[in-house]
């Protein structure tokens, strides 16, 4: 009977079985199924299907597997107390519903999955650079270490104020944020928290720790979801992050124009009338120089090393 294959126990109803996935309304839709281990913690048996969008989106995912599966305990909850109902009433009332729920939740935290820390970086200096208008541009650094904090900014913007910017993607975690904002706190006289939109409904003030709030999706577009407030920077946490030469020569200001200057403009003169790139990144290094003149050696080490041995196979066939 109808009643029979649904099953009259709860445990019958942790979802159905791969085969009998298109029976229960999941035959037509685009999204594979995965399952979500994190059910068990609900006293489900962790094989009720969660529809995902992508492999890459599956991975991105993984952080919001505990909200997700909340999520879909609520699915599998209302399915069994729903369970003297079946056929296509039970699959459009109920299914459709909380799958709808469920595809909804995925499809957030989709959103700037595929945005790496390098393209999140790029969105916010081209944000920079449109804020300054025709005005000189700021100097900027990428991984600018807080002193003895422990924490590097991922960029900081030196100008009339100093900004830091935290970015978080879908492939980070919360853990460090809170700790990580309080550094910015100290040392900049703005922070600002940019995260990928899975990570948003997951924050509380105690992760800002009063910086601003920003979001991107996979378009190149960043929001502002809320301002922070302007930070009390003692002089102190300013001498923590300049060497011992700049303490004694240079004021704070001057010390960081020195340092990041030439990188700056550099930067800001090869990105003049176009996009800004990821690749464009390295360019904000002060060892980029450097680096290349490094591989410029090698390659000529290794062709004057291949130019001898080809003249030594010559020699031999000679000899021979």
């Amino acid at each position: 009977s109808t009643s029979r294959r649904l099953g009259r126990s709860e445990s019958k109803m942790r979802g159905p079985s791969p085969s009998r996935s298109r029976e229960w309304g999941y035959g037509n839709s685009k999204r594979r199924l995965v399952v979500v281990p994190e059910l068990s913690s609900f006293g489900h048996s962790g094989h009720s299907p969660v529809p995902c969008t992508s492999a890459a989106s599956t991975e991105a995912h993984g952080k919001s597997c505990a909200a997700l599966s909340f999520v879909t305990h609520l699915f599998w909850e209302h399915a069994a107390g729903e369970r003297h109902r079946h056929g296509v009433a039970f699959r459009e009332q109920v299914c459709s519903v909380h799958l709808t729920r469920v595809s909804n939740f995925l499809d957030a935290a989709a959103m700037g999955a595929t945005m790496d820390e390098a393209n999140v970086k790029a969105l916010v200096l081209s944000r920079v650079r449109e804020a300054s208008g025709r005005r000189k541009k700021p100097v900027v650094a990428s991984e600018f270490s807080l002193g003895s904090s422990g924490v590097r900014a991922d960029l900081a913007i030196f100008a009339e104020t100093t900004i830091g910017v935290e970015i978080k993607t879908a492939r980070d975690t919360l853990r460090r944020l809170s700790s990580q904002m309080a550094a910015y706190s100290r040392y900049f006289d703005h922070s600002i928290a940019v995260v990928a939109p899975c990570h948003v409904r997951n924050l509380t003030d105690d992760h800002l720790q009063g910086s601003s709030l920003w979001t991107y999706d996979d378009e190149g577009m960043l929001r502002v979801l809320h301002t922070g407030s302007r930070n009390v920077v003692e002089p102190s946490a300013l001498l923590d992050v300049l060497t011992q030469a700049e303490r004694r020569l240079v004021e704070f200001d001057t010390a960081m124009q020195r340092r990041y200057g030439e990188t700056s403009a550099t930067f800001w003169r090869s990105v003049t009338r176009r996009a800004i790139r990821p690749q464009d990144l390295a360019l904000l290094s002060r060892f980029v120089g450097a680096r290349e003149q490094a591989k410029r050696a090698a390659a000529e080490r290794e062709s004057r090393w291949s130019q001898w041995l080809t003249a030594q196979g010559d020699f031999v066939s000679a000899s021979a």
